[in-house]
């Protein structure tokens, strides 16, 4: 019941944002916007989302306890899946079918593997954050604005000092432990789930050591989604400097950690066209960039995703079903 109330406000958010936006969208606008889009750029959007998912299958190796002991071709491929899970499943399960995969894969418990994944994701809060901050002086907000973006800094560090708090507790910790038992069912008990995979996440990784490779692969990893924003600016002809980029993949960095219909649907399109309305671009033209932008996303990978499950014999109805039983600390190996 809880997965279904969770799925239906994503739903309902989705829709309302969309709805939101199409009230102000001119169809002759949006027409004459497509048709000066460059194609070709468009399919270099696609390829520099591939690069992308294969950088963050590079960092997410170091994020093991054993880097050796899995493959960045394997990573990879689990990150494909979980694209293709986020865009058709709800409550963001394909995070959980990355961990899956990987376990699947070789001999790792699935609560350790998602516990790798909810590390991941704090890393890219923590990036988000860093980039925020980075690019305030430079951006056009309103004083209201700013001090959004500044709350959402400090709101940033605490969510590192949370990451390092638990790191140092470890999934057994005097006050972890105990809180996974006695945590009444629904938003606590989900809390104490994830504070103990993010535990046997944490305490996987050799931090010290791994840092200058952690924060070398994440300049990668987040430059290339600003170089793909960019590009994708080209494709439509749209003349937006750099920072533009940057302030897109911020906003969307936030505003897809939100509940959402399968997919971002909805939801990708609102902030997107949020960010670009800081640079005065008219909503009909920014819509038309999303949708654009949505598309090179979803199709592409979602059809490799697929093929890459189908070829491991397992089906989407399967990975959906982990969503109940893949509480961090999920004894066994996967697969």
């Amino acid at each position: 019941m809880r997965g279904a109330a969770r799925t239906g406000l994503g739903i309902a958010l989705s829709a309302g944002l969309l709805v939101l936006l199409l009230r102000q969208v001119e169809v002759a606008e949006v027409r004459e916007a497509l048709s000066r889009v460059r194609w070709g750029l468009v399919v270099l959007v696609v390829a520099l989302y591939f690069v992308g998912a294969w950088l963050r299958a590079v960092r997410w190796r170091l994020l093991f306890r054993e880097p050796e002991a899995v493959s960045v071709g394997n990573l990879f491929a689990a990150t494909l899946v979980g694209y293709m899970g986020n865009n058709l499943l709800p409550a963001r399960l394909g995070e959980v079918a990355r961990a899956y995969l990987v376990g699947r894969r070789g001999t790792l418990s699935l609560g350790y593997a998602l516990g790798t994944v909810v590390v991941d994701r704090v890393l890219d809060v923590l990036t988000v954050v860093v980039l925020a901050g980075l690019a305030l002086p430079f951006l056009p907000l309103s004083e209201g604005m700013r001090q959004t973006w500044a709350l959402g800094v400090a709101l940033g560090g605490a969510a590192f000092a949370g990451l390092l708090w638990v790191r140092s507790q470890g999934p057994e910790g005097p006050l972890l432990a105990p809180l996974a038992r006695w945590a009444p069912a629904g938003v606590w008990g989900r809390v104490a789930q994830t504070a103990r995979a993010l535990a046997e996440g944490a305490t996987g990784c050799d931090f010290p050591r791994q840092a200058p490779a952690l924060v070398g692969w994440t300049v990668l990893l987040w430059g290339s989604y600003v170089l793909t924003a960019q590009v994708a600016f080209w494709s439509v002809g749209l003349a937006l400097p750099w920072t533009a980029a940057v302030a897109l993949v911020v906003y969307l960095g936030v505003g897809l950690s939100l509940p959402s219909a399968p997919g971002y649907v909805g939801t990708f399109q609102f902030f997107t066209v949020a960010a670009l309305a800081l640079y005065g671009v008219e909503v009909s033209e920014a819509l038309t960039f999303s949708i654009i932008l949505h598309i090179s996303f979803f199709f592409p990978v979602t059809a490799v995703g697929w093929a890459i499950l189908a070829a491991e014999h397992v089906r989407l109805r399967d990975v959906s079903a982990l969503g109940g039983v893949a509480g961090p600390g999920s004894g066994g190996k996967a697969g």
